[in-house]
């Protein structure tokens, strides 16, 4: 969801953002996921009609509403992997390290 925070996209836009900070994902299934995100009121699906159909996506007001809560609980696990006791005290979560990035912009 936070690849749309920034506004509407296409679902070929929202994949290769998915997959800079997630890795690889099949078309089915983020098809999937959006569909499902649509379904529960978070995301809506505008299509334009036309030769090609322009199909994109964007948040809700209640997807919006989620923002702050996504970002508190990527702050909290920064702190969390930086006052762990175990050797490994750097998160390596690519989306955390762009919504963290997004939440002090």
């Amino acid at each position: 969801m936070h690849h749309l925070f920034a506004g509407e996209a296409r679902h070929s836009e929202l994949r290769r953002s998915v997959e800079s900070s997630a890795g690889p994902v099949s078309q089915k299934m983020l098809t999937q996921e959006l569909r499902t995100l649509e379904r529960d009121g978070l995301l809506f699906r505008s299509v334009t009609p036309g030769k090609v159909p322009n199909v994109r996506y964007g948040l809700t007001n209640i997807g919006l509403e989620l923002r702050p809560i996504l970002e508190s609980m990527v702050r909290w696990g920064y702190d969390y992997e930086l006052n762990r006791t175990c050797s490994v005290t750097q998160p390596t979560c690519l989306l955390g390290d762009e919504m963290l990035k997004a939440s002090r912009e």
